[in-house]
């Protein structure tokens, strides 16, 4: 833990340090482009009016395959959060202004594009142990399999995205049998514990999540190197999860404006798919804390808890690197997840892998 931190802020400072020095350059090199000159007049005249402009509508649809597991980090280890599976189908953007549409948003009157989007997702929590005796003070077998529906809407410096998940926590969300299978597949060692999981409970979950973005700079003199932070705070209320975080992510790159950085399936920011054909390549770092009232596969389930006392106050960093092109992206990210409950490990660390496919 406290190298990854030493390593984050080593990180950041540097990254920082070098926007300053390249800012002054440009300052030195260049008063003003012609293209911020061009916007700055546009914003003078009508606020609203260069939102219309600017906020072009992606006419293209996803599909997204998102995939969370320890062993994409290290590949001896398997316990607590070890695995996630999301699967989505998202639409092309639509502009709800006329539609009674509008107001699934906080801000219903702002100008904003929309993107609706469907996805399958499944979660599997295991103890460090794999005896069939599973131990109380351990994290317990668990397994969450929902489906889930999304709106996001998208302005000229900001994304919201509003989520619901309705599914099953329990034996029905099938974590046994897809653990299993996958061990076998690849030859891992099996879980013996799976008769102590938590038992079957209906999921109803509602999220919400907001990020800005702020750029600090972006270098003419460098093919465009650019600069931004994206501040983030997200509410989660149901049975499965409530908290609310708040964090940031520090991107360094190309293009930052083709999305607002990668999606995520349980930690950090919720992130948003391309909106644009343009290349585009960055690395990023982030920090979320998070304080946590409801954690099912912590806790158990709602009218049989277990005795494991939760650690309300904790956080998630990662760092990443995406790629994009014409709607196609890939991302890979590291996470740490800091303690969940009394007794716990200090931390628990995995990867994940995001795959993204325009049509």
């Amino acid at each position: 833990m406290q190298k990854l931190l030493v390593f984050l802020s080593l990180f950041l400072t540097t990254i920082i340090s070098l926007s300053q020095e390249i800012e002054n350059l440009n300052n030195d090199l260049e008063s003003t482009t012609q293209k911020s000159q061009e916007l700055n007049s546009d914003n003078k005249k009508s606020k609203s009016g260069a939102n219309q402009i600017l906020l072009k509508p992606y006419e293209k649809s996803f599909f997204t395959i998102l995939s969370d597991n320890d062993a994409y980090y290290n590949p001896y280890t398997d316990y607590y959060y070890t695995a996630g599976t999301l699967l989505v189908y998202t639409t092309k953007e639509f502009d709800f202004s006329h539609s009674f549409a509008r107001f699934l948003s906080l801000n219903a009157s702002n100008k904003h594009l929309s993107r609706l989007s469907f996805g399958l997702h499944q979660d599997i929590y295991t103890p460090i142990k794999r005896d069939a005796n599973a131990d109380i003070r351990d994290f317990p077998y668990g397994g969450f399999l929902a489906f889930e529906a999304s709106i996001a809407n998208r302005r000229m410096s900001s994304l919201e995205v509003i989520k619901l998940q309705v599914g099953m926590i329990g034996p029905s969300a099938l974590a046994k049998q897809t653990q299993k299978l996958i061990h076998l597949i690849t030859k891992n060692p099996i879980f013996y514990g799976w008769n102590t999981q938590l038992q079957n409970e209906f999921a109803l979950n509602l999220y919400y999540d907001f990020i800005y973005r702020y750029n600090l700079f972006s270098s003419q003199t460098l093919g465009g190197l650019s600069m931004d932070i994206l501040p983030t705070i997200a509410i989660a209320i149901g049975n499965v999860a409530t908290y609310v975080s708040t964090g940031s992510r520090i991107r360094l790159g190309y293009n930052l404006d083709v999305d607002f950085g990668s999606s995520k399936i349980n930690t950090s920011s919720s992130g948003s798919l391309p909106y644009s054909n343009t290349f585009s390549f960055y690395i990023f770092a982030g920090v979320v804390g998070k304080y946590v009232i409801r954690d099912a596969f912590i806790q158990g389930n709602s009218f049989n808890p277990r005795n494991l006392k939760l650690q309300n106050a904790t956080y998630n960093a990662e760092l990443g690197a995406s790629i994009s092109y014409k709607g196609f992206s890939l991302s890979y990210i590291f996470t740490q997840v800091g303690r969940g409950f009394e007794g716990a490990l200090p931390y628990h660390n995995f990867g994940s892998l995001v795959l993204n496919f325009a049509f």
